[in-house]
């Protein structure tokens, strides 16, 4: 199953609100551009398996809370 970009990125998104994390913020933390950040977000691009981890840990959420509706 591929993963679904639009989700993942309103998820990475709600939660990097709720963590009172700007875009910018989060680019530092995983060392990625903001631009980047911001195609995550809006499921323009798919992050790479390391991103994805980095963003999980910068945001202190599983991958799997990420990822939810692609696991089966």
């Amino acid at each position: 199953m591929p993963v679904d970009n639009l989700n993942l990125g309103l998820r990475i998104k709600k939660l990097r609100n709720k963590a009172g994390l700007s875009q910018e913020t989060l680019s530092e933390l995983i060392d990625v551009s903001r631009e980047n950040i911001n195609r995550f977000e809006n499921g323009n691009k798919t992050p790479s398996i390391d991103t994805l981890v980095e963003i999980a840990n910068a945001l202190k959420v599983s991958a799997d809370d990420l990822l939810v509706d692609s696991l089966e």
